[in-house]
């Protein structure tokens, strides 16, 4: 996880007044973010993880492990490689609201046919012996 120093000294940070901080202020980046929010609350001591969207920061895609208290991401894409800005773009394309009609294409998607599937994987997406994309 990627930690950075305040410029205050805990208890000395505006706007606390007389409290002082008890803790680190740790500063994730955005795929740890949801990898933990995913993990920390999930009932399992172990999980692999693997968080996809546009982007955040670089990565678009994140993969590792959650254990204990720690979570590892190991592996990453970065963008331009993004399944999320792809799915946006679908999004777009089938009328809807780009970053806000996302959830509706999703939900539609079981009711279709993968009729274009084979020509999404042949011309949009580069999908590697590993899993990854490109």
């Amino acid at each position: 996880m990627a930690e950075t120093k305040t410029p205050h000294p805990a208890g000395d940070l505006p706007g606390l007044g007389d409290r002082t901080l008890k803790n680190r202020i740790l500063f994730t980046e955005h795929h740890e973010s949801h990898a933990a929010s995913a993990f920390f609350p999930s009932p399992y001591e172990r999980a692999a993880i693997i968080t996809c969207d546009g982007v955040g920061e670089w990565a678009t895609t994140t993969w590792g492990v959650g254990e204990g208290n720690r979570v590892r991401l190991q592996n990453v894409i970065n963008f331009p490689h993004s399944l999320g800005l792809l799915y946006s773009a679908f999004t777009y394309f089938t009328g809807f609201k780009v970053n806000s009609g996302e959830y509706k294409l999703m939900g539609l998607a079981p009711y279709g046919q993968p009729v274009y599937a084979d020509l999404i994987r042949e011309k949009l997406i580069d999908i590697k012996a590993d899993g990854s994309f490109g």
